[in-house]
């Protein structure tokens, strides 16, 4: 009797120490949940996700105005990350909580993310192509289109992270850089509020000086400053070579070094200076206008930029063969960036999955849909979507060892790729090309940001949100300013020369025409382009030197008016001149000057712009 009592009491005490577990599993499970709740809180709160997007709204602005310019962008991770802080360091006494390094994190997050919607949307390669092709694209179908490569870019970035930022560790140079800038501002911040604070003032200069230079009730300041010499009978004017009085180009000039703009100003005179006067001379073009004499110098420009980033693309893919395949980690600065990160990254779990697979799926359809009403065939679109991802693998893991995205060459080859299946079409291999750059642009930017969540001990899953959230704002603010810069220039023309977008269009009038679609006399400089092109790429890789001619920066030179290469050229020699006078103060305040003009500058054309509309 008294042993099975005992042995009815052990299994009473059994029994509840079973249940005592199992409640402490429970109980530490949900602190666990409820701590990673908290911290997920803690970074994607409101007040980060408004600054990143008023931030990513300018940005946004800044890289359209930029891109159909010079077809050059900004990624704004250094930029962004400054004014986040110095933003809620001018109000910090009247916050309720500090704002935090991963707050800090999720505002530049949301702000690049909006920054890149002008390339990610194809506002600046695939609209204005199809525009010069009389092509009309109505703004709610970019729109989609905008947010279906948003959607498909961001997923993208999500599915390769775990590969090659927590396996193979590849560095994403930004995305670490961002890391370290962050840690160090929320230490001592000082520096970072005196840097916005420049950036700000520079930006109210640039857009004041624009304002007088080209509203003509009140334009005080010449636009262009040009000697009065002459060229086989053409004046500089005509040939379009001069000085632009532009904050923004001489801000480019400055950001892109030294080389860049050297490479500039020499690609310039040899086109504007050298092929424009003797096409003109011969009759071979018809008149001196921008359109007409720039309809021949696109082709060998083409040339230059197509076969250095081929040649770049597929030195740069057998460098990284080279490197094995993540046996060995590339190096991204100390050893504590890479060793002190957290565990498996964890992107979405249960029904937030379901979320993310949903809006892949709509952005699915929404691809197809509006590459379908551009004229693109249904059925190359289902088979070009799963290439969008191959195409973002490559050029992220490019991003990742190098912090260079070969997007322009991945989505080349995909473009090539659909013109020979559909033979004799513009729209199809357009659109294909488009989708696959959208698609790399925003995953790149996507594993930039991973990148320094990961390094910060931050959550993905609200990186991953604010990715989202800041994507749709720089959608709402790109599509309707392009619309009002489109309208109030021609695309194409010397004001917006659109110089990817010739790229594009070239190509694709080859592979539907062929060879008769390039004009009298420019096949043989095609051809000669294309060699000068692997030469200089091939120079690039193997001889490091810093003076051997960039083919891309030469290319663009051919596709923009003299005045481009001219100016940016200048601001880049200015900006080496005050580096070897004063190299501390330029290495300070030289970017955020040359980061305030070009935003104010771009400010100021779409205000004009707008204005003009109405």
């Amino acid at each position: 009797m008294i042993d099975n009592d005992r042995r009815r009491s052990a299994t009473i005490d059994k029994d509840r120490q079973l249940q005592f577990d199992a409640h402490n599993e429970t109980r530490k499970a949900l602190e666990s949940h409820n701590a990673r709740m908290t911290r997920h809180e803690r970074e994607l709160t409101p007040r980060a996700l408004l600054v990143g997007a008023l931030i990513g709204a300018v940005l946004a602005l800044a890289n359209l105005s930029m891109g159909l310019k010079t077809g050059w962008n900004e990624s704004g991770n250094i930029t962004a990350s400054i004014l986040g802080f110095a933003a809620f360091a001018a109000v910090s006494r009247w916050l309720s909580s500090p704002y935090s390094p991963l707050e800090n994190c999720i505002t530049q997050t949301t702000a690049t993310s909006a920054g890149a919607m002008a390339f990610t949307s194809g506002l600046v390669t695939t609209f204005p192509a199809f525009s010069m092709l009389g092509i009309e694209s109505p703004a709610a179908l970019i729109a989609l289109w905008g947010a279906s490569m948003a959607v498909l870019g961001i997923l993208a970035g999500a599915l390769i992270q775990r590969r090659l930022i927590h396996e193979e560790r590849l560095p994403f140079p930004t995305g670490t850089a961002v890391s370290k800038l962050v840690s160090t501002m929320h230490r001592s911040g000082q520096e970072a509020v005196r840097q916005a604070v420049v950036l700000i003032a520079v930006a109210v200069g640039a857009l004041v000086f624009t304002v007088f230079r080209d509203e003509p009730s009140i334009a005080l300041i010449p636009a262009i400053l040009s000697p009065a010499w002459t060229i086989a009978g053409f004046s500089l004017a005509q040939l379009t070579v001069a000085v632009q009085l532009s904050p923004m180009l001489g801000a480019i000039g400055v950001l892109i070094g030294a080389r860049l703009g050297v490479s500039l100003l020499l690609g310039g005179l040899i086109a504007w200076c050298g092929l424009a006067p003797r096409l003109l001379e011969r009759g071979i073009v018809a008149s001196a206008e921008y359109t007409e004499v720039v309809g021949w110098l696109v082709w060998p420009g083409v040339g230059l930029m197509v076969s250095a980033a081929f040649t770049s693309a597929i030195l740069q893919l057998v460098a990284l063969r080279r490197r094995g395949s993540g046996d060995e980690a590339p190096e991204c600065g100390d050893a504590t960036d890479v060793a002190e990160v957290e565990g498996p990254l964890r992107i979405a779990r249960g029904r937030e999955r379901r979320v993310w697979a949903t809006l892949g799926l709509l952005a699915s359809l929404g691809m197809v849909g509006v590459g379908w009403a551009l004229g693109a065939p249904v059925w190359l679109l289902v088979l070009v979507l799963p290439l969008t991802l191959l195409s973002a693998s490559i050029a992220a893991r490019g991003a990742g060892a190098t912090d260079i995205a070969p997007s322009g060459p991945v989505a080349q080859i995909t473009q090539v790729g659909a013109g020979l299946i559909v033979p004799g079409a513009l729209a199809p291999n357009l659109i294909a090309a488009s989708a696959a750059f959208g698609v790399t642009s925003q995953a790149v930017q996507t594993l930039w940001n991973l990148k320094a969540t990961h390094l910060l001990r931050g959550s993905m899953r609200a990186a991953l949100w604010a990715q989202l959230i800041g994507s749709m704002v720089g959608l709402a603010v790109v599509v309707p300013a392009y619309v009002v810069l489109s309208e109030a220039s021609a695309l194409g023309g010397p004001a917006l020369p659109c110089p990817g977008s010739h790229v594009w269009k070239a190509m694709a009038e080859t592979l539907a025409q062929g060879a008769s679609a390039i004009p009298l006399g420019a096949q043989p400089a095609l051809w000669a382009a294309l060699g000068l092109g692997v030469l200089l790429a091939l120079g690039e890789s193997y001889t490091k030197s810093r003076w051997l001619p960039s083919p891309i920066a030469m290319g663009i030179a051919f596709v923009t008016p003299g005045f481009f290469a001219v100016t940016i050229g200048l601001g880049s020699v200015l900006m080496g001149l005050a580096s070897a006078f004063r190299p501390t103060w330029t290495a300070r305040w030289g970017s955020s000057i040359a980061v305030g003009g070009i935003v104010g500058e771009s400010l100021a054309g779409v205000m004009l712009a707008a204005m003009s509309a109405l």
